[in-house]
C-alpha cells in the first residue's frame, strides 16, 4: 500500500499538477482522515483520482472511487492530523 500523503503534501502536489479544487475539507473518523476535494465537474473530479491511482501510486482504497458517484466531490485519504473534538 502506498504511503498516505500529509493534508499539505496532497495539496502541494494537486497545484504543482494544475489541478485545483473549488473547495476542500477534512473530516477524521476515529485514526482514518479523509480530505474531500470539491470540483466543478465530475470529469474534473475523475481526473483527480486518475492522477492520485495512476500517478501518486494511492490505491484505491485510499482514494474512494465509489464516493458518492454522482457528485462532483472526491474523497483521498489523509495522514493522520488532530481533529476538532480529537480529545473525547
Amino acid at each position: 500500500m502506498a504511503k498516505i500523503m500529509s493534508r499539505t503534501k496532497l495539496l502541494a502536489t494537486l497545484e504543482a499538477e494544475g489541478i485545483n479544487p473549488r473547495s476542500i475539507t477534512y473530516e477524521a473518523f476515529g485514526k482514518v482522515a479523509y480530505a474531500f476535494l470539491r470540483f466543478a465537474s465530475i470529469p474534473e473530479r475523475q481526473a483527480c483520482e486518475f492522477f492520485l491511482v495512476n500517478k501518486c501510486a494511492y490505491s484505491a482504497k485510499q482514494v474512494v472511487l465509489d464516493y458518492f458517484p454522482g457528485s462532483a466531490c472526491a474523497q483521498v485519504q489523509v495522514s493522520y492530523f488532530k481533529a476538532w473534538h480529537w480529545d473525547e
